[in-house]
């Protein structure tokens, strides 16, 4: 499963070089089963990326902590924004952090990192696909901009840190003074006298069950369903909707009209959006590279035919790219949807401090904000869940003839009831009224 994590500048700081290297297996086939494996990958943001490469020398690192388990193994991702050893290039790191799985199995393992450039696309990528034995502590680096000279002096330190940051931003590594990776890891368990641990017999049964019914989705000679969407057609069998989806479950065992047709009306939603819901539910992850608009469509689909995981991986995804501009429209997504997590994930960002709740509120998008979910914004800002203060405790009344006033007695009153005081004055005139006939 993908699971997308944020790392501010706050993160870890140490000061140790890379551990020693994997050490690579002579022949493939030596220690372990090729069958099989865990496959688990993971988005990863440094955020502040100029802040990191001003703040560390080398070989100070950046750790994301553990953000992707395996057997009972935890791997982090490592930054060494100003190199390390030998090196004086960005150097990124695959880390085993820790392996508490109390078995004497080991580990073997191969990986994939990709640079997430503008608009989701990869701009520079490294990937091992022999896999390589690992240790507690041991590594797998990538070193991505070497030849910078060694700096002697504060003032060649400012002048290479003005052209590293030049040069990461030109090859577009860098964007909004963030450095996104999308790391994917094939993990092996086995022992040396073995061929096949106990781990792989245990799981191979597992993994063929899911590749099996992942290849389904391919197979339209078996296909019984017909999803008819806006712009064309998909195939789907009907027992792996019903064991994937509540919904799906109750239109095949009842009398509804699918459950006789075989077709399911999907008139408003676009054939590619069904593709990514089918990809999710015959196969258990989302396809690679989707785009953000991707997700919203996708969304309020998952949440119809309540397939849980994927809404919890929706909300994931969202929560990780929280932003000034998109933090108002989540949060009254998530309020249609009934999301509560991903609801004061949306709120918990929009009022951590007051320089960005301050800028939210100048968005379009919190000003279209129903006038219940302002009110609770600006409760919690205020350190209280009350949905705002009553009629009676307000300087100006519900009564009070709002085109009368003035602009800035009108943000008055606007402020009290937790509204946007964005807009002209007809505009805080019409929310005004509008949140007095709400209540």
């Amino acid at each position: 499963a993908q699971v997308s994590w944020h790392l501010a500048a706050a993160g870890p700081v140490r000061g140790r070089p890379p551990a020693r290297r994997m050490e690579p297996l002579s022949e493939v086939v030596v220690g372990y089963d090729s069958g099989c494996k865990d496959e688990i990958s993971t988005r990863v943001e440094f955020r502040d990326f100029s802040a990191l490469l001003a703040g560390t020398a080398r070989p100070q690192l950046i750790s994301s902590g553990p953000v992707l388990l395996a057997g009972g193994r935890r791997f982090s991702v490592c930054l060494y924004p100003n190199g390390c050893a030998e090196h004086y290039g960005l150097l990124v790191c695959i880390e085993l952090l820790h392996d508490e799985s109390k078995s004497n199995e080991k580990v073997f393992v191969s990986s994939s990192m990709s640079i997430v450039g503008a608009g989701g696309k990869t701009v520079a990528r490294y990937e091992k696909e022999e896999p390589s034995l690992f240790s507690s502590h041991a590594s797998l680096g990538w070193i991505m901009e070497a030849a910078f000279p060694f700096f002697q002096n504060e003032s060649e330190l400012n002048n290479a840190f003005k052209s590293r940051m030049k040069a990461f931003k030109d090859r577009g590594w860098v964007i909004n003074d963030v450095f996104k990776l999308h790391v994917s890891l094939k993990v092996f368990i086995g022992s040396p006298r073995l061929l096949r641990s106990a781990a792989a017999h245990k799981h191979d049964g597992v993994a063929g069950l899911a590749s099996d019914i992942g290849q389904l989705m391919d197979d339209l000679e078996t296909a019984d369903i017909s999803l008819r969407c806006k712009d064309g057609t998909l195939k789907a069998h009907r027992q792996v909707l019903v064991a994937r989806s509540p919904v799906f479950r109750a239109m095949f065992t009842t009398q509804m009209h699918e459950c006789v047709s075989g077709d399911i009306a999907l008139n408003d939603i676009l054939r590619d959006t069904a593709q990514h819901l089918l990809h999710f539910i015959y196969r258990g992850s989302l396809p690679d590279n989707l785009q953000d608009a991707d997700i919203w469509a996708l969304l309020p689909l998952a949440h119809r035919y309540g397939v849980v995981s994927l809404v919890a991986e929706c909300s994931g995804y969202l929560a990780a790219k929280l932003s000034i501009q998109n933090v108002a429209a989540v949060l009254a997504e998530a309020d249609m949807l009934d999301m509560v997590g991903l609801k004061d994930e949306a709120l918990h960002f929009m009022l951590r401090d007051t320089a960005t709740f301050e800028e939210v509120q100048a968005t379009a998008a919190y000003t279209a904000l129903p006038a219940r979910l302002l009110q609770e914004a600006m409760a919690r800002a205020m350190g209280s869940r009350k949905r705002g203060r009553p009629a009676e405790s307000c300087e100006l009344p519900d009564e009070t003839p709002w085109q009368t006033l003035t602009v800035a007695r009108l943000k008055v009153a606007l402020t009290e009831r937790g509204l946007s005081t964005a807009g002209s004055k007809s505009q805080l005139v019409a929310r005004l009224a509008g949140a007095a006939a709400a209540t």
